[in-house]
């Protein structure tokens, strides 16, 4: 119980708009004839199903297991797939996202019977290796259980749950950029501006920029030059 799981389907299906008889065999066309290629990288899926991490098992004990209910099988098959790299904490209530365009699921927040977490991992699932994702923000970064979270693109976004003490947090949406290449240098510029106000608290450009990263706005490239950055 209070586990997540989230659909993973080639774009092929998605496009399509498969309909899923999961009772029901398509058979050899499946496995070997569908183009399971995906995203701008031209990745693969190994497994199409329903993917489930974590939650409580029958001793009400939090867990980090994985398990994958591979679709288009008769019977289904039901599966914990060998992963590398180093698993989320047990834990339930977390939120769990597929990115069809950079090929990864991500796992974020959630709690266990101490803490309530407010970590990213990403699981790369042609690989099946776990990352964990540093994240940071102007606001900093609170943990979160029982909320919610979709990815539109590049960004996950999250909204809602409860925070360490059950009480809700801001209504305000929390955006992560997945992107890496955005990302380092989103990291660039936040680290830039807050030794700036370190320096000056009254620095107006500086204050600027962190605000617009507070609303995930866009930088204005005529603060490049101040950030010393290239177009």
């Amino acid at each position: 119980v209070y586990h997540s799981s989230c659909l993973v389907l080639t774009p092929e299906h998605v496009r399509k708009g498969t309909k899923l008889n999961i009772y029901k065999s398509l058979g050899k066309l499946e496995e070997e004839e569908v183009d399971n290629s995906i995203g701008r990288d031209n990745f693969e899926i190994k497994y199409e199903g329903i993917y489930i991490f974590g939650g409580l098992n029958e001793n009400l004990e939090e867990t980090n297991n994985f398990f994958i209910l591979h679709c288009f099988r008769n019977p289904l098959v039901f599966f914990e797939p060998k992963i590398k790299g180093t698993p989320p904490s047990p834990r339930c209530m977390t939120s769990m996202s597929f990115n069809e365009i950079l090929n990864f699921i991500t796992i974020y927040g959630g709690k266990d019977s101490r803490q309530v977490f407010g970590d990213l991992f990403i699981l790369d699932i042609m690989n099946f290796q776990w990352f964990k994702i540093d994240l940071f923000g102007p606001d900093g970064i609170s943990g979160r259980m029982g909320h919610c979270a979709g990815i539109v693109k590049e960004k996950l976004y999250i909204f809602g749950g409860c925070d360490e003490d059950n009480k809700y947090p801001s209504a305000k949406v929390l955006c992560v950029e997945l992107d890496l290449l955005r990302n380092k240098k989103l990291s660039k510029i936040y680290d830039f501006a807050k030794s700036a106000l370190n320096q000056n608290a009254k620095d107006k450009t500086a204050k600027n920029v962190m605000q617009l990263l507070k609303e995930g706005a866009e930088i204005p490239h005529d603060i490049y030059p101040f950030l010393q950055l290239d177009e």
